[in-house]
């Protein structure tokens, strides 16, 4: 319908971050004078649509040197060659580049390579002089005044701006982005918030719902996959209910609703697994299906459902390894307290942006070393713990506060994500009287030769089903205060 409100003669339509896979479509308006510029990022099929050209770095026979741009970030890079051929210098596009950053961290895609450089710059942008649509957004947010991060836009930003299209209608979110006037911004800003507020509602209670049918499925221990259909679910929050289900089971899921007579749904996958390709398995059961390598939609007919279930899990079952669905701890690197300085704190912050494939370091410590470990999609779950003991624990809370009040300054380095409560719990009462002796005068040290460094405090740590527990070594812990050098 809406190829007909076309001019057949000076109209050039350009699709943003679809259009890849749309053969039927791009060969009927063809057919009718109309030509297309496809700007995607998903993975596109062997038969590419016949458009007058197509930007996108997936192709088979790209020679792009760089394939993991977000929707938006093709689109930028169409405007950059737009600009060089037509003499357009540069900094014109740099306004547009808080946009690219928004793309960048809401479609979570890899921030590595030109990715990074482009969210660098964005955020910039965005921080400093952002568009009249963003800075409503922003000021909704309760942002203004803090300087922007990637997580904000993927926890605050973005979702206000999806909600727009969830819930009601996308081009209130395209009016609200393109408006000029900062009140009418801030007013449609105001009405999106609205909408994100009624999806986060209904993310709620389709959560618990899905859960509830996940606890009642058979054998789910033995399952790799999780393919739901509920026909009364809300078409525009099904892809936020899926990741929802990938954190909680950390198994590839699927989520369907009803839409006229097809089912249609999103899929999210657990880190290394590519659901495109299991879903591309069942392509003789779909209508249509799109996306790359964690998200895709889906479409079939609803008879199909039973079916797609089963050779979905097929493939699953045969291509996902043991440790993609559990939790893993990966250790980066260990790390002393001697090694922590202003220097190492500033090459720290040179990382940013944090993201997919650059996640922000976690200091997190060990008995056997200070370590920084990153963690894939699961919170960090308390430890239980066995015969704790108040005193020793206490001891060990108290020389923790010593420590990090003297270097007070570097807290932002080695903070420890509300852990500072569990620190020496663990440590029990099979401490003998001599040992005990020890504590006491180590602790005299402590307080009277103000030490420069700490080396290791211990404590047990539990983060999803991988478990570290160790007894602590109080007295090497303390002792170790000692080592004297200058910071």
């Amino acid at each position: 319908t809406e190829i007909y409100t076309l001019s057949l003669h000076d109209a050039l339509p350009i699709l943003l971050d679809c259009g890849i896979k749309a053969v039927e479509e791009i060969t009927y308006a063809k057919e009718k004078g109309i030509d297309f510029i496809i700007c995607d990022h998903h993975v596109p099929d062997d038969v590419l649509p016949p458009a007058a050209a197509i930007l996108n770095a997936k192709r088979l026979d790209n020679t792009y040197p760089y394939e993991h741009l977000s929707g938006c970030g093709v689109g930028f890079k169409f405007m950059q060659a737009f600009a060089i051929s037509n003499g357009i210098e540069f900094h014109h596009l740099i306004p547009l580049l808080d946009l690219v950053a928004v793309s960048i961290a809401s479609d979570i895609v890899p921030i590595m390579g030109e990715n990074r450089i482009l969210a660098f710059h964005g955020l910039k942008q965005l921080n400093s002089n952002p568009s009249v649509g963003l800075k409503a957004i922003i000021d909704v947010c309760g942002l203004t005044e803090k300087d922007i991060t990637v997580s904000d836009i993927v926890f605050k930003i973005g979702p206000r701006i999806n909600a727009s299209g969830r819930i009601q209608n996308g081009k209130e979110a395209v009016d609200l982005l393109t408006e000029k006037d900062f009140s009418m911004a801030l007013e449609k800003a105001n009405q999106i918030n609205q909408y994100n507020e009624t999806r986060k509602d209904l993310d709620k209670t389709m959560t618990e719902e899905a859960n509830q049918i996940v606890a009642d499925l058979e054998g789910l221990a033995d399952r790799r996959s999780i393919v739901l259909y509920n026909e009364d679910w809300h078409k525009g929050v099904i892809g936020i209910v899926a990741s929802r289900l990938t954190e909680i089971y950390y198994r590839p899921a699927v989520v369907l609703t009803r839409t006229d007579d097809m089912a249609t749904g999103s899929a999210r996958s657990v880190s290394g697994f590519d659901v495109y390709k299991a879903i591309e398995y069942c392509r003789d059961l779909l209508e249509n299906f799109g996306g790359h390598t964690y998200a895709a939609g889906l479409s079939m007919k609803v008879e199909n459902v039973p079916a797609f279930t089963k050779r979905f899990e097929e493939f699953v079952s045969q291509n996902i390894l043991p440790e993609q669905t559990s939790a893993v701890i990966n250790i980066d690197a260990e790390i002393d307290f001697r090694d922590i300085s202003p220097k190492f704190f500033n090459d720290l912050k040179k990382f940013n942006p944090y993201g997919p494939d650059n996640p922000k370091y976690i200091p997190v410590e060990s008995v056997s070393e200070s370590a920084w470990l990153r963690y894939r999609s699961v919170p960090y779950t308390p430890p239980s713990y066995k015969n704790p003991s108040y005193s020793d624990g206490y001891f060990l809370f108290l020389l923790h506060l010593y420590y990090y009040s003297y270097y007070c300054p570097f807290l932002p380095v080695i903070h420890l994500h509300n852990r500072i409560t569990d620190i020496g719990l663990f440590v029990n009462t099979h401490f003998s009287f001599i040992f005990y002796s020890q504590i006491v005068v180590a602790l005299w040290s402590v307080l009277y030769q103000r030490p420069r460094r700490c080396r290791r405090i211990g404590y047990t740590s539990g983060i999803g089903n991988h478990r570290t527990n160790h007894k602590c070594n109080l007295y090497k812990t303390v002792l170790q205060c000692h080592r004297n050098s200058n910071f």
